[in-house]
């Protein structure tokens, strides 16, 4: 690398990108679960949610629930009155289970139990949870109509379901459990903005249920007893795939978890629906109606087809990718920075003068941008002729322990028309990957960078991408296009091979921490068997 000798500082400001956070200690949601509609920390909208439920191999096979469940009332000895109250003095009013019926376009399960001596629920809206709690990726997705007006989610979505459906797709990344998702309601509101409400039901005599659903359901009872661990079988039954069934199930039909059904039923504060398979295994639900033992449960769709289901995600992609990019007119010529060459040219003849182009983003306009040019100004093809590269000094300026900020350096592959919204969408497969020789004081991210259209059907910006390490000596990296993956959080995936027949640009992403400063210096970039020059200088 050469010799710094000058350098001026310019500070460069974009537009904020707002982050929003939810807290998992939310006092007026301690059991963590997520009730469908509430807002998410990314896109406004819960999709998937952090989980309580635990499958538990080591069980039996007719144990198939198991609960992580953080008390927060003590309540071991209720009654069954109209009026109740238990040990810990949690009061509550007890009336008939009013069955729910998806198509009355109501979201409250009316248990007839609450916990407010005035205006009451009496019952609880669903609520839907998921692996990631424990490491794994699964998602829960109901129908684009119901998710883009979220004020009236509840009403859309039970109208279009005729009551309560959902798409999952199972994604055991990460996770040595069998991936799950899966949805419930509590037995009744809240009891206050730091507990839920535990009740004697055993007068139910069980449950009725009408469902759809394209693989088995497993109906398992929560219960807030002072015995149970913090990781508990709950007790279980299994339903098995249908495409359209009303059953009764009487609480003898149950297998005992760590506390027996009886004690589960007298004590009992959720009601859960939960779905396992394997990994990458994906079906959708529908549940009609829900209510006590020979509640008269009915179904009003036979036929699972005929529930809508979100868009299919996979599909859509597919169809994005049926025909490859912009096809190149000559092979790509390696980019060398040492000969004050200021764009990298793929080989592909566009119309589109951004083609070939560096330019950058950053996550936050508080982050400072030094290219260390030699002038007044941040011009990187002044950096590009000083230094042989791209050379550039990235602070973060976040608080202590914020390591997310970023610059994103990148160049386009066959060039962009932002006046149009068009992205030259290149075939960069015959690349078979690309070489990079740079230094860096710490790992860089690699990209395939992809257009909005992919963006919008994975809903996700996080391309397929590999990590590559901090080099103090300028050193060579040659990366295949099948070694790029999407992050497991992201769905569906995207392998490399595929991302690169429609390549948009390729970007070098850097995070930093705090208040620290990275250097890092982009020297050569090119196909997979390119950087030969670099190789013979050494």
């Amino acid at each position: 690398m050469k010799m710094w000798r000058k350098f001026s500082i310019i500070i460069f400001n974009v537009g904020l990108m707002m982050l929003s956070a939810c807290s998992d200690d939310n006092p007026e949601n301690p059991a963590n679960e997520i009730e469908i509609g509430e807002e998410s920390s990314s896109d406004g909208f819960i999709y998937s949610s952090s989980a309580h439920e635990m499958f538990d191999e080591s069980s039996s096979s007719e144990n198939v629930f198991s609960s992580s469940i953080e008390q927060s009332i003590s309540s071991s000895s209720v009654t069954s009155s109209s009026m109740n109250e238990s040990s810990s003095s949690v009061w509550y009013l007890k009336e008939t289970f009013k069955t729910w019926y998806g198509d009355n376009l109501d979201s409250v399960v009316k248990t007839g139990i609450s916990a407010s001596k005035d205006v009451y629920v009496k019952g609880s809206d669903w609520f839907v949870f998921g692996d990631r709690d424990i490491g794994g990726f699964s998602q829960i997705e109901f129908p684009d109509p119901a998710v883009e007006n979220a004020p009236y989610f509840y009403y859309n979505l039970l109208h279009k379901c005729i009551g309560l459906c959902a798409s999952y797709v199972f994604n055991q990344e990460g996770l040595k459990e069998t991936p799950f998702v899966g949805f419930g309601f509590y037995i009744a509101d809240k009891a206050s903005k730091d507990s839920l409400l535990a009740a004697d039901v055993s007068d139910w005599g069980g449950l009725c249920l009408a469902y759809n659903s394209g693989t088995d359901l497993i109906v398992g009872l929560e219960s807030l007893n002072q015995e149970n661990s913090v990781l508990d079988n709950l007790p279980s039954v299994r339903l098995p795939a249908s495409v359209g069934q009303v059953v009764n199930i009487p609480w003898g039909d149950f297998s005992s978890g760590a506390v027996s059904v009886d004690d589960a039923v007298k004590n009992l504060y959720a009601v859960k629906f939960k779905f396992v398979g394997e990994n990458g295994d994906n079906g959708s639900f529908n549940i009609q109606s829900v209510g006590a033992y020979d509640g008269n449960c009915k179904l009003s769709v036979k036929a699972l087809d005929s529930i809508p289901k979100e868009k299919n995600k996979v599909d859509a992609l597919n169809e994005i990718f049926k025909e490859p990019g912009i096809q190149p007119i000559a092979p790509f010529e390696t980019w060398y920075g040492a000969d004050s060459v200021h764009r990298v040219d793929a080989g592909f003849d566009t119309e589109y003068d951004s083609k070939g182009k560096w330019t950058f983003s950053v996550a936050s306009w508080k982050s400072g941008v030094y290219f260390l040019n030699g002038g007044d100004d941040w011009d990187i093809e002044g950096a590009i002729d000083l230094c042989g590269g791209v050379c550039t000094v990235f602070s973060p300026r976040a608080e202590d322990g914020n390591c997310e900020r970023y610059i994103n350096m990148h160049f386009s592959i066959a060039g962009y028309d932002m006046t149009k919204g068009i992205n030259g969408e290149a075939d960069a497969s015959s690349m078979k990957g690309v070489c990079v020789v740079y230094t860096s004081d710490v790992p860089v991210t690699l990209r395939i960078g992809q257009a909005q259209k992919v963006w919008a059907v994975r809903d996700s910006r996080l391309d397929p991408e590999i990590q590559i390490p901090a080099k103090a000596m300028a050193g060579v990296e040659r990366i295949r296009w099948s070694e790029f993956k999407t992050p497991p959080e992201t769905f569906p995936p995207l392998d490399g091979e595929l991302a690169a027949t429609r390549m948009v640009d390729f970007d070098f992403v850097v995070y930093g921490c705090g208040s620290d400063s990275y250097e890092f210096n982009i020297m050569a970039v090119g196909p997979y068997d390119g950087c030969e020059k670099y190789e013979e200088m050494k």
